[in-house]
C-alpha cells in the first residue's frame, strides 16, 4: 500500500461514516473481509486515510481481479487485466501536478515493458519491471507480483532482487 503523492486533502478524515483504507487492507489480509466486501464498501462508501498522508491500495483477489482505490479520488474495479500497475502518483489524476518522485515516469515505463512483452512473459520478468522502476529517491521497500495462474504471490524487500519470496494461496 504505497503513498500517493502529492496529499490530497480530498481523503482526510472527516469524521462521519468513513472508512479507513488501512483497516479494509488489514480486514482483507486477516480474513475479516473478502475481496467482494471491500469492492463493496469502495463503490457504496467513502474511503479515507490517515491524517496528512494519501495512501493508496491495489487488491487482487486468486482470480486475478482487480481493485484500485486512491481515497477521496476514485476507485476502479478491473476483471481479469492484462496486467494491472501502480506507482506513487494517482492514475486518476495523470500528470496534473508533478513533483520528483510523482511516478508517472515510474508508471509509464511499466506499461511500455509490459505492452512490449512477449507471450513467454514470467515472474522473472515482472521482476525485471519492477527492478527497473524501483524508487531510489523515497526507497521502494516492497515490490510484488502476482501470478493469477497459479495463484501465488511474488515479493521482495528492499530492492533485495535476489531474495524474491513467494505465498502460494490454496483454492477454496
Amino acid at each position: 500500500m504505497p503513498t500517493c503523492w502529492p496529499f490530497d486533502k480530498r481523503n482526510d478524515p472527516t469524521g462521519g461514516n468513513m472508512r479507513n483504507i488501512i483497516d479494509l487492507d488489514m480486514d482483507l489480509l486477516l480474513g475479516r473481509k473478502t475481496f467482494g466486501d471491500i469492492r463493496k464498501i469502495a463503490e457504496t462508501e467513502s474511503v479515507c486515510s490517515v491524517p496528512g498522508v494519501t495512501f493508496q491500495s491495489q487488491l487482487s483477489d486468486r482470480d486475478g481481479n482487480v481493485l484500485q482505490i486512491i481515497p477521496g479520488q476514485c476507485h476502479k474495479y478491473l476483471e481479469k487485466p492484462q496486467y494491472s500497475v501502480m506507482t506513487n502518483f494517482s492514475p486518476f489524476k495523470g500528470d496534473s501536478e508533478k513533483h520528483p518522485w510523482m511516478g508517472l515516469d515510474r508508471y509509464q515505463k511499466a506499461v511500455e515493458m509490459l505492452e512490449s512483452a512477449d507471450k513467454a512473459f514470467d515472474t522473472g520478468a515482472c521482476f525485471d519491471i519492477l527492478k527497473c522502476t524501483a524508487q531510489t529517491a523515497c526507497p521502494t521497500v516492497v515490490s510484488m507480483a502476482f501470478d493469477a495462474g497459479d495463484r501465488t504471490v511474488y515479493w521482495c524487500e528492499n530492492r533485495e532482487w535476489s531474495a524474491i519470496k513467494e505465498k502460494h494461496m490454496t483454492a477454496g
